[in-house]
Formats: C-alpha cells, sequence, structure tokens
C-alpha cells in the first residue's frame, strides 16, 4: 500500500499553543491553517508536560483536521518502532482501536480522555475504508506486549528472503532484546507519578 509523503509526528517538540488556540475546536475555525500549511509535508506536535490535557485535547482535534481535510495519513508518536507498527497492525486487522494505542504507545498518555477519543477517531477511519496509518520513531523497545515476538518476525522474514541463520541466533538474540526491553522500560514508580499527575488534570 502506498503511503503519501505527509506525516504528522505527535508528541516530539515542545510547541505549546496559547489560550486562545486552545479553545479551537470546530474544523471551521482552524480553516485559516490551510494556506499556511498548504505545502507542509511534516507537521510537529508537542506539549508542555505530558499531563497537559488541554493541549492533548486540541492536539487530537487537529489531528482529525489534519487528516480529513490536508490529507495527512502517517501519525507517528514518540514510541517503538516495532511496537507501533505492531498496534497498526492490530487496528488494520479490526482490533479495539483503544487496546491497540495503549499496546504500542508509552503508559505517560495512557490514562486520558484524549487518547480514548484519537482511538475511536482511528477506528472510524478504518471502517469508512479509509487510511490514517501508525508508527514510532523511538528504538526502545517498551510495551512488554510486543517486542517478545520481535524475532519470531525477524525469522520469518529471514526465511522468506532466504538468508540463512541458525537457531541458536535468533533464541540468543531472543535474550538481549528481552533484557534491553526490562532495561529501557519506565518503572512503576515513574509510570504511577505520570498517572497521578494525568488524573488530576481531568
Amino acid at each position: 500500500m502506498r503511503i503519501s509523503p505527509k506525516v504528522f509526528f505527535l508528541f516530539l517538540l515542545l510547541l505549546p499553543f496559547s489560550a486562545q488556540a486552545q479553545k479551537i475546536t470546530k474544523f471551521q475555525e482552524y480553516s485559516s491553517l490551510k494556506e499556511t500549511l498548504a505545502d507542509a509535508k511534516v507537521i510537529l506536535l508537542g506539549e508542555e508536560s505530558h499531563a497537559d490535557l488541554a493541549t492533548m485535547n486540541e492536539k487530537v482535534e487537529l489531528i482529525k483536521y489534519l487528516h480529513d481535510s490536508l490529507d495527512f495519513d502517517l501519525l507517528l508518536f514518540e514510541s517503538s518502532l516495532y511496537d507501533m507498527h505492531q498496534a497498526n497492525e492490530q487496528l488494520t486487522n479490526g482490533g479495539n482501536g483503544h487496546e491497540a494505542l495503549l499496546s504500542g504507545i508509552y503508559d505517560v498518555w495512557h490514562q486520558t480522555t484524549a487518547i480514548q477519543d484519537l482511538a475511536e477517531y482511528l477506528e472510524t477511519v478504518r471502517d469508512r475504508g479509509d487510511t490514517l496509518y501508525l508508527g514510532g520513531f523511538d528504538s526502545q523497545f517498551y510495551s512488554g506486549i510486543h517486542f517478545p515476538k520481535l524475532t519470531v518476525d525477524l525469522a520469518k522474514y529471514l526465511r522468506s528472503a532466504q538468508i540463512p541463520f541458525s537457531k541458536e541466533y535468533i533464541d540468543q538474540l531472543h535474550q538481549e532484546i528481552m533484557s534491553i526491553g526490562e532495561h529501557y522500560a519506565l518503572s512503576d514508580n515513574f509510570t504511577d507519578h505520570h498517572r497521578r499527575r494525568t488524573a488530576l488534570c481531568q
């Protein structure tokens, strides 16, 4: 399938919204952006804090506008490349949008109404036969849900490409990946801290 060159990154750079911009919630009120963004191929959306619920809600509304009105069709999160690829496959194959997102994105965004809203939108886009791809741009293995299967997928690819490999190599690589994933996963204390902060904003 072809992916257009229009991409928007979510949760990457600090581009805070003004108080006036935070009040914009209707598509027609984004129309002033259409000429400005006409030639844009990549748009970066960020937040001052991961617990900034007002900005997160606004970004989801802006994502809808960018996809529906300006034909952006690849949404990249600051999350694991592999996990988000698997999340996209899960969604594309008819899976629950919220479950798919939570299986790929980092925990700091899990407990928000904005993510639920985005998940419902992703399902709507899929069910109407439209295309909005999910992806990640972080090299970490994170979720603990998908990365244990990475070596299985790698072995399938190597066989299909007729590249020689040994079972011992795959087994050793699996151990290394599991170790790396455990090392880079956020601690429970860190995750709980951000969940509490986000809950206070709702």
